[in-house]
């Protein structure tokens, strides 16, 4: 008799085992929650998209979205090593010596009426003094930036260098 009931039990265990394995299972369930979680989104996604074709979109909006879709001309967070903008240039004894300035001005920005240049990996303000003391920031274009050396008030227009280096 004893037999009979543990095995009666063991019976029992294996068959609510199989059933929770396939019928109550919780990846079964997560599936099941995804696959709703999927609809969701996609319900969303489309409600969205014919709210946004429905609606009028400002001439500013349009630009907006069209450049952020467009390709960059530079990558802005390009790192330039020192050794690099430093580097001296080679010149040959038919050539005139002109006075030869390292300066790279790879950057723009304007916040109000604050303008910032990037210079050679700085950013500098107007008055600001270079970092090698010769030069001062006299005024900053989106396309140009005009130094002026301190010694012989001699100006250097230093034009705006992209997807370079």
């Amino acid at each position: 008799m004893r037999e009979k009931i543990i095995i009666g039990v063991m019976a029992l265990a294996i068959l609510y085992g199989a059933l929770e394995f396939l019928i109550f299972s919780p990846s079964r369930k997560a599936k099941m929650e995804a696959d709703n979680r999927s609809q969701d989104i996609n319900k969303f996604v489309a409600g969205l998209t014919q709210e946004m074709a429905t609606k009028n979109i400002s001439g500013i909006d349009r630009y907006v979205m069209e450049r952020a879709e467009a390709q960059w001309r530079q990558d802005l967070f390009f790192d330039v090593s020192w050794d690099v903008l430093t580097a001296k240039k080679e010149t040959s004894p038919d050539e005139e010596v002109v006075e030869e300035v390292s300066f790279i001005y790879s950057g723009y920005m304007e916040m109000g009426r604050k303008r910032t240049a990037i210079i050679s990996g700085m950013e500098y303000v107007p008055g600001d003094e270079l970092v090698e003391g010769q030069y001062v920031v006299r005024a900053i274009y989106p396309n140009r930036v005009v130094l002026e050396k301190k010694e012989g008030k001699v100006e250097i227009v230093l034009p705006l260098v992209e997807g370079t280096l």
